[in-house]
């Protein structure tokens, strides 16, 4: 019942259990008319995509809804495209000739008596939710959008997702990474060199679990590697994370996100005869 397009929950995953509870309950209540609309915002790395994974997948949700919808958009999505994968996931069926309106009347006609979950991943235009919202407004559906774009859509409410705190970015680092601090050889310069790590992360959920990664793969020596690694971006100094950072836009100068810090040390940790096939698929996934 989940479509293969969720993505798998990480091994260090931990839920922020506050959000995470919230969002299940307003989607599971049988309260209220009308169809249940939900929005989690938050800046590049933020935990949005495995947030909305955690709740699809979700005991109290599968139970609860006939179906569940999983599509995912990015800057430059085929709308067409997305809106088959969706039409698919309902069992329906379009004329492979059928256009945009055509789809999403076909669309509406699959999820017509059906408590659907739609989540609709990444938005970045008003027009990627208006081209696949085809819930029946009689049947309590519901659907979980994700954006870093505040207000995106009208009639949503809206959740934010805050910056992990210092404590809980240590516990996820090291949880990915695979550390005891206790165990380290120097426990005190391990710690130092964790917080120091957590806040080149920008206490970001993505950027600490490919941090974690890059901890297991200098496991003799990430204490000293680790953070000399993310600290050198060419000179770049870390972007304010700033309202133009929420919606994606590039500090002035010029300057490198706190992702893109990250993954470039991460490739600094790869072999070079792989290293063009990684940077590739880093640009593939940045598109």
């Amino acid at each position: 019942r989940v479509p293969r397009q969720v993505p798998q929950l990480p091994e260090s995953y931990s839920p922020r259990e506050e959000l995470f509870e919230d969002i299940v309950s307003r989607l599971t209540t049988k309260d209220g008319e009308g169809c249940v609309r939900l929005a989690a915002r938050g800046m590049g790395g933020s935990g949005k995509t495995i947030l909305a994974a955690a709740v699809a997948t979700a005991p109290r949700v599968l139970s609860h809804f006939d179906v569940i919808a999983w599509v995912a958009f990015g800057q430059r999505p085929s709308l067409t495209e997305l809106q088959r994968v969706v039409l698919t996931q309902l069992g329906g069926t379009a004329p492979a000739e059928a256009d945009e309106a055509q789809l999403l009347e076909a669309l509406h006609a699959a999820a017509a008596d059906r408590r659907v979950l739609l989540v609709i991943d990444d938005a970045w235009h008003l027009d990627h939710e208006r081209a696949l919202y085809c819930l029946d407004e009689t049947t309590r559906s519901a659907c979980l959008l994700t954006t870093r774009i505040s207000g995106l859509v009208k009639g949503f409410h809206e959740l934010e997702l805050q910056q992990l705190d210092r404590e809980e970015a240590l516990a996820l680092l090291l949880r990915a990474g695979e550390v005891d601090l206790d165990a380290c050889a120097e426990p005190t310069v391990a710690r130092e060199a964790a917080y120091s790590a957590v806040e080149l992360c920008g206490r970001l959920p993505l950027c600490l679990a490919i941090a974690g990664a890059m901890i297991l793969e200098h496991a003799d020596d990430w204490d000293t590697w680790l953070v000399p690694a993310l600290r050198d971006s060419h000179g770049a100094e870390l972007r304010e994370r700033s309202a133009a950072a929420m919606g994606g836009a590039d500090a002035e100068g010029g300057a490198l996100s706190v992702e893109e810090r990250v993954l470039r040390a991460s490739l600094r940790s790869i072999k070079d005869e792989e290293r063009v096939g990684v940077t590739a698929l880093f640009d593939v996934c940045a598109c």
